[in-house]
């Protein structure tokens, strides 16, 4: 609890380099979804990332410490993934333990026979961020057979699709230019 406290303040006390860009001047604690701290771009600094609450979706921040420890803002996404406000909806930010890719998660395990869940694998390559996986998967509670998945290594093109290997483009996205409607159609049903 104590060190959450500590990220926490030390998230709300950095709001100074949100004012120094053109992204949204102020964040409220409220509107907090979710963040991690952990070393992005292997440099032995801790760097964050920020989920925080739009209308239906969330904004993705990502900060990496400069050699005086401070962090500043380097990338936004705003409206990446939806949200709702309950359980089983609402996102949530990882590591992967090997990679250090940031794993984004969203969907909706809670309301309606239409259940999914949705992972961004978001990675530092080459002095950016960028979107170089996406795993969707959904199915119908109601009926067991209706059911799909699409696991998309971007920067490859390899892929899965209804557990069958697939060959799909290999794109490069940033993080900032991401939206889900540049996946192949197969991806998204």
């Amino acid at each position: 609890m104590k060190i959450l406290l500590i990220t926490l303040l030390t998230f709300l006390s950095s709001n100074v380099s949100l004012a120094k860009t053109n992204m949204p001047p102020h964040i409220h604690g409220e509107d907090l979804v979710g963040f991690l701290m952990e070393d992005f771009n292997d440099d032995g600094a801790l760097d964050k990332a920020v989920l925080v609450r739009g209308n239906e979706d969330v904004d993705l921040y990502i900060y990496l410490s400069d050699d005086s420890g401070e962090m500043k803002l380097v990338v936004y996404n705003s409206g990446i993934v939806w949200s709702g406000i309950m359980y089983g909806t609402v996102p949530s930010l990882t590591q992967h333990p090997k990679t250090k890719s940031i794993i984004l998660e969203a969907g909706n395990q809670a309301i309606g026979r239409g259940r999914w869940i949705q992972k961004l694998t978001i990675s530092y390559r080459d002095d950016e961020f960028v979107v170089s996986g996406f795993t969707h998967e959904s199915y119908d509670t109601l009926d067991p057979e209706n059911s799909h998945s699409c696991d998309y290594n971007l920067l490859t093109g390899k892929a899965v699709v209804d557990k069958k290997p697939a060959k799909l483009i290999k794109k490069h996205i940033t993080l900032e230019d991401w939206d889900q409607a540049l996946l192949p159609e197969v991806c998204i049903q």
